[in-house]
């Protein structure tokens, strides 16, 4: 189809490129084009369950492809350099062990290390979590991630007044840093859901990975409801409403493309 055409010549001359579009209509295909036109570097396929990934893994050995896995069942053959984590919410950290373990690079946001030298780290409250269940309820779920999360949770993460990050970070990075290894990318503060959340934001192609700051429903951004400090998650809104996004990849949510999408974006009292 042309827009897989598109997406193709886009990402061939470097470019960021964020595909919507219903499942079954050809997102995987232009990735795999992408492989087999000879595609220089390592790329990221993420899929919602671990059963997918299994299966995904199996049919690219299959055409001699070298491809590795990191799900709950097993980790193998990890090349990633670098990960940056934009909170420490183990739905967020919970892979970083078998990460690093295979010699990724770890950022982490540097309020972290506040917490692991014992200042208290703050969340959203129970009721606060209630206001974002729709959200929830349309992610894809299975029992094993359910496990995996309760697992690793034990053992990796910011929650129930502590932080558990065993192997430190290889980076802690805060607001103005550049991202280790992929300079383009700008670090923002965005304190409100936690107090050490953190954005990545692309100037020059105008992409924004908004962590859990900014969520989105129905093809709409929506600064999260689920917060621990809604003053400081009113100076975030403030913020990021500023700059001239045209591509958002939020924590939880659908990507949300087009000009103005920040204008159009819903503040926490409002219900999409």
């Amino acid at each position: 189809d042309l827009w897989q055409q598109d997406a193709l010549r886009a990402l061939r001359q470097g470019e960021d490129v964020v595909i919507q579009a219903p499942t079954g209509a050809g997102k995987t295909h232009v990735f795999e084009l992408l492989i087999k036109g000879g595609h220089r570097g390592q790329a990221v396929y993420t899929v919602p369950t671990r059963a997918l990934a299994n299966d995904k893994r199996a049919e690219w050995l299959a055409l001699g492809w070298d491809v590795g896995i990191a799900t709950g069942d097993v980790s193998d053959n990890l090349g990633a350099p670098v990960v940056v984590a934009t909170h420490g919410h183990v739905d967020h950290v919970g892979g970083l062990p078998d990460l690093h373990a295979f010699g990724a690079q770890v950022c982490l946001p540097r309020r972290i290390r506040d917490y692991l030298a014992g200042e208290t780290p703050r969340g959203p409250g129970l009721p606060e979590i209630a206001k974002v269940r729709s959200i929830l309820r349309e992610q894809p779920w299975d029992f094993g991630s359910v496990f995996e999360i309760a697992r690793t949770g034990r053992h990796t993460g910011v929650g129930g007044g502590t932080a558990r990050f065993p192997n430190g970070a290889d980076h802690w990075i805060a607001h103005g840093d550049e991202v280790p290894g992929a300079p383009a990318w700008q670090v923002i503060q965005v304190p409100g859901h936690t107090d050490d959340s953190l954005a990545l934001w692309n100037p020059t192609t105008g992409v924004l990975l908004s962590g859990d700051a900014v969520l989105s429903r129905k093809g709409r951004a929506w600064f999260t409801p689920e917060v621990c400090d809604p003053e400081s998650a009113a100076l975030t809104e403030e913020q990021l409403r500023m700059l001239p996004v045209g591509h958002l990849l939020p924590g939880h949510g659908q990507p949300v493309v087009g000009n103005g999408l920040m204008d159009r974006a819903l503040s926490p009292q409002q219900r999409p």
